[in-house]
């Protein structure tokens, strides 16, 4: 496989992040508006869930089961800027489960509890990743606690999201390993700590609401 030597990363690439104390893991970033002009947001990433000790060196080698459901990110620019990556390889194709649009969660008041989902009574769904250009509808919580919050992820968020959900397949805390270092690892912690652990979920209805 030849090495790419870009600096800047485009959609169809797949991009290998070493986790410190971890290994290499590695996700694709998928173009939306590709096959979805109406959308609000142009890009999602899907986070392969396996963790390498070393890079992968032939991509027939990448596994391609997720860590957690595709997400929206925000602060696209400066992805190569902000993290060590490295491009592995390019795929324009986008195959048909890499259009999965999510849906995703919310309280309603909107934040009226923070991410204390026990003390909201009503629940929004919001379509292909909380586009607001869609509208929403009610739902229980139920059928909607597996779902991650609505909003995208800043980039600067990418290792540390990996580490809670790896550390969630182990039974930990990352809370307790590893402590929380600012205000923005703490957001995402309150998010998706109590969240169901998406890998396990059934792969036919994990990425909607349950009917």
């Amino acid at each position: 496989m030849d090495i790419i030597k870009r600096k800047r990363q485009k959609p169809g690439d797949i991009l290998e992040l070493k986790i410190e104390n971890f290994g290499y893991i590695y996700f694709k970033i998928i173009d939306i508006l590709k096959f979805k002009p109406e959308s609000s947001y142009p890009f999602l990433i899907r986070i392969y869930k396996k963790i390498y000790i070393k890079p992968i060196i032939k991509i027939e080698d990448l596994e391609r089961d997720l860590l957690i459901h595709p997400i929206s990110i925000s602060g696209y620019n400066g992805l190569m800027k902000a993290l060590p990556l490295r491009i592995l390889y390019n795929e324009e194709e986008i195959l048909d489960e890499e259009k999965i649009l999510p849906d995703m969660k919310d309280g309603s008041p909107i934040h009226a509890f923070g991410y204390n989902a026990e003390k909201y009574e009503q629940w929004k769904v919001y379509k292909e990743l909380g586009d607001t250009k869609k509208t929403y509808y009610t739902s229980n919580y139920e059928k909607i606690k597996h779902l991650e919050w609505v909003g995208g992820m800043n980039i600067t968020c990418i290792p540390f999201r990996i580490k809670l959900e790896l550390l969630k397949l182990e039974g930990k805390d990352i809370k307790e390993e590893y402590g929380l270092n600012d205000w923005l690892e703490e957001l995402i912690y309150k998010m998706a700590f109590n969240l169901p652990i998406y890998s396990q979920l059934d792969p036919e209805t994990r990425d909607y609401a349950y009917r």
